[in-house]
């Protein structure tokens, strides 16, 4: 069995962010995409289409996608950020090798959990709305997994 030491498991972890951040994104685009091309759609079904006054439907899901993306970004800065501070330093204080049972704790699986549950339920939104919070959240989750990969050699304070 491999011994899974500080740098290794911050590096799963990263790269755990990073896959669920990428498949987000991915949806996120998808349903823009798809909602792009339903632009005929009533105002009931693309509600984000229809309350940005550009006639250009490709400028509209362009300005939501910019505006999901940015949303992303300060929420990766402001409160991943500390939310990879406050694990890497959790891992720094566990011996080496690190239990695969205590890489997560679990109240992060709780919350995962919860996350993926509510997921579940924006499968009733609407598809310009559902792609700009899949964009948003995996957009953020990508920043939160750059600094999993640019903090696991350093200490954590």
């Amino acid at each position: 069995m491999f011994a899974l030491t500080y740098p290794r498991a911050a590096y799963l972890q990263g790269t755990i962010w990073l896959l669920i951040g990428g498949m987000l994104v991915s949806m996120g685009c998808n349903f823009l995409i798809a909602s792009l091309l339903q632009k005929n759609q009533s105002a009931a079904y693309l509600p984000l289409f229809h309350a940005i006054p550009i006639r250009d439907p490709e400028l509209a899901a362009l300005i939501m996608a910019l505006s999901s993306i940015a949303v992303g970004w300060l929420k990766g800065y402001c409160i991943l950020a500390k939310t990879v501070s406050k694990q890497l330093f959790r891992l720094e204080k566990i011996p080496s090798p690190i239990p695969y049972s205590q890489l997560f704790p679990m109240s992060y699986l709780f919350l995962l959990g919860l996350m993926g549950g509510l997921g579940f339920l924006l499968r009733a939104f609407p598809m310009d709305v559902r792609g700009c919070i899949d964009l948003a959240v995996g957009t953020a989750l990508l920043f939160g997994s750059t600094l999993f990969f640019r903090r696991r050699n350093h200490s954590v304070i």
